[in-house]
C-alpha cells in the first residue's frame, strides 16, 4: 500500500484544530464548575461581598429562570446565572468567561433587555412603568487581563452630532487582579476555585496547601468545591497530567473522595490537598529518577557508537560498557 504524505501545513492546521477543540471542552468544564458553585445563594452572597463590596442577605436572594425566548422565538437565550432579589424586583446577572469576549457589552445588553421584558411587574404596568434594576457582572478567569469594553462604544462622528447614549454597563471581576493569597483568604468555595485557576506549577499548588493549613484547614465551602474539582481534576489542573498517568489519576480521585467523605467537614485539613501533594511529589521524584536513568543510558549509547566508528573490537566494547551482544548488534544497525 502506497504511503500517503500529508503536507506539513495540513498537519499544523489539524493540531491547531485539535487544540482548539480541547480548549473549548476545558472552558465548558470550567463554566459548569463556576455555575455549580455560584448557584448556591450562600456562595453568591460571599462572592458579591468579597469582589464587589455589596452586602446581600442570603435569605433575600433566589435562583431565577435563566432561559428566555426572544420575541420572534427564533432562539432561546440562556444566561449563566440569574438571581432575583426578593420583594424589590431587582436582579443579579452573572456571566462566567474563560476567554475574552469583545462583544460582551452587546450580549449583556441583550440579556438585560430580556430580563426586563420578562419581569412580571414591568409587563403588567402600562403608565409610568419602571424597569427593574439589573446588576450585570462578568467573572473572567481568562489567562489574559480583561480588556473588552464594559459598555457599547458608539461612533460619535455623525453628521448631526447626535449625543451618544449610555447603554447598560457591566461590572468585571477579573481573576488577574487578585493574588493567590487574597483568593485563599476569602475562605469560600469560589475563592478556592479561583486560586486553583491561578496555579501554574506544583510550587503554586504547595503554596495553597500551606496557606490553607495556616488558616486552620479546609472549611465546608472549600470541601464542597474540592469534591466538585476532584471529579474534573485533569481539566481544572491540566498540568497534573504531566506527573500522573491516566490510571494513577483515576485511583487518586477515588482515594481522595473516599478520604474526604470519611473525614467529614470537621477535618483539620482537606485530604485532597495533603494526598494530592504527596502523590505529585512522589511522581515528580520518580520522573526525575527515570530522566536521569535515560540520560545515563543515552550517554552510554553515544560512547558505544563512537567506539564502533573507531573500529574497536566487540569484545572490548562489551567488557568496557557492560552492554550485552544483542543490544550491541541493535546499536550497530542504528549507528549511522
Amino acid at each position: 500500500m502506497e504511503k500517503i504524505i500529508v503536507p506539513k501545513e495540513e498537519k499544523i492546521a489539524k493540531k491547531r484544530f485539535i487544540r482548539k477543540i480541547k480548549k473549548s471542552e476545558r472552558n465548558k468544564i470550567h463554566d459548569s464548575l463556576v455555575k455549580e458553585i455560584l448557584n448556591k445563594p450562600k456562595e453568591l452572597k460571599n462572592f458579591m461581598k468579597d469582589f464587589l463590596n455589596l452586602v446581600i442577605e442570603e435569605k433575600d436572594i433566589e435562583n431565577y429562570n435563566r432561559e428566555f425566548r426572544t420575541k420572534l422565538k427564533l432562539r432561546t437565550r440562556i444566561m449563566d446565572l440569574l438571581y432575583k432579589v426578593k420583594e424589590d424586583s431587582s436582579y443579579i446577572l452573572l456571566e462566567h468567561q474563560s476567554t475574552i469576549d469583545y462583544k460582551m457589552a452587546k450580549r449583556m445588553g441583550d440579556y438585560c433587555s430580556l430580563v426586563i421584558e420578562n419581569d412580571e411587574e414591568y409587563k403588567n404596568k402600562r403608565k409610568n412603568a419602571k424597569a427593574p434594576i439589573i446588576y450585570p457582572v462578568v467573572l473572567s478567569t481568562s489567562k489574559r487581563p480583561w480588556d473588552a469594553p464594559t459598555t457599547i462604544v458608539q461612533n460619535e462622528n455623525n453628521k448631526y452630532k447626535f449625543p451618544p447614549l449610555t447603554y447598560p454597563k457591566y461590572n468585571v471581576v477579573d481573576i488577574n487582579n487578585y493574588s493567590i493569597d487574597f483568593l485563599v483568604e476569602r475562605r469560600t468555595g469560589i475563592g478556592l476555585f479561583m486560586s486553583f485557576e491561578r496555579i501554574k506549577n506544583i510550587e503554586d499548588f504547595k503554596y495553597i496547601i500551606e496557606k490553607i493549613r495556616k488558616l486552620g484547614g479546609a472549611n465546608e465551602y472549600e470541601i464542597e468545591t474540592t469534591l466538585l474539582v476532584v471529579e474534573r481534576l485533569e481539566e481544572v489542573m491540566p498540568w497534573i497530567t504531566k506527573v500522573l498517568k491516566k490510571e494513577e489519576l483515576e485511583q487518586l480521585k477515588k482515594r481522595i473522595k473516599k478520604e474526604i467523605m470519611e473525614g467529614g467537614k470537621t477535618m483539620v485539613l482537606s485530604n485532597f490537598e495533603s494526598t494530592l501533594a504527596t502523590i505529585i511529589e512522589e511522581n515528580v521524584e520518580k520522573g526525575r529518577q527515570e530522566g536521569m536513568k535515560k540520560g545515563v543510558e543515552k550517554g552510554r549509547v553515544q560512547i558505544i557508537k563512537a567506539m564502533l566508528n573507531l573500529k574497536v573490537a566487540d569484545e572490548i566494547i562489551i567488557a568496557t560498557t557492560g552492554i550485552d551482544k544483542k543490544e550491541l548488534e541493535k546499536i550497530k544497525l542504528t549507528k549511522n
